[in-house]
């Protein structure tokens, strides 16, 4: 009788745990959204738009987030798109892509596919949120920044918790190792600033940033 309680306590403890954790990250993502939609609304005639059907997301309408509206219908969920010049003038390999990356004409692509979603979205913060429904773990909060980050696999997406306390609004990442294996001169890619951060983890990253501060970008 008292290993059955020893084992039923055990397992609500267990459940009660579990149940704190999703409830921390239904916060998390509640927060992210209402940031992210702040901005998106905030700097909606500057930044955002659709592009064949998939939503837009920019500060300066040269690296930009493509978002599908349908994840059922597209296998690139969501792409950050930059231009190629800068990245073939620091040396990249077009035959060495890194995983997750492509090149559509003048453009390199960060693609990440989340899976097939829950449906049709109708507008860019649902859109992008879709990542996280399909995997909690897309999402991220960096301390040091105040960012929360929806990750590309080999970069990630970052915007601030509260744009108005920060001049980093949004901030587009990209992890420099396996650019450099493919190889680019990462301390020398145009447009794009190296540096070494430490990740939700704990441990030191090398990361290509490139980060706008969206009040400026309006003005």
């Amino acid at each position: 009788m008292k290993r059955k309680t020893a084992t039923t306590v055990f397992a609500l403890i267990l459940t009660a745990v579990l149940f704190s954790a999703c409830a921390q990250l239904d916060v998390v993502k509640t927060y992210a959204e209402e940031s992210m939609s702040d901005i998106a609304y905030t700097f909606q005639s500057a930044s955002s738009g659709t592009v064949d059907g998939k939503f837009t997301f920019s500060a300066d309408g040269e690296t930009l987030l493509i978002v599908s509206g349908d994840y059922a219908a597209d296998k690139n969920d969501i792409s950050l798109s930059t231009p190629l010049a800068p990245f073939l003038a620091a040396r990249l390999s077009e035959n060495a892509l890194p995983e997750g990356y492509s090149i559509s004409g003048e453009r390199l692509l960060l693609s990440a596919d989340y899976g097939t979603g829950t449906g049709k979205t109708d507008g860019f913060v649902p859109a992008l949120f879709e990542s996280v429904a399909a995997q909690r773990l897309a999402l991220s909060y960096h301390t040091e920044l105040d960012h929360f980050g929806i990750s590309l696999g080999n970069g990630k997406f970052e915007f601030a918790k509260d744009y108005q306390n920060n001049d980093k609004d949004i901030v587009f990442v990209l992890n420099a190792a396996p650019l450099k294996e493919a190889g680019v001169d990462v301390e020398h890619v145009e447009g794009w600033v190296l540096k070494t951060m430490t990740d939700e983890n704990g441990n030191d990253i090398d990361l290509l940033l490139k980060p706008f501060d969206l009040g400026e970008s309006v003005d």
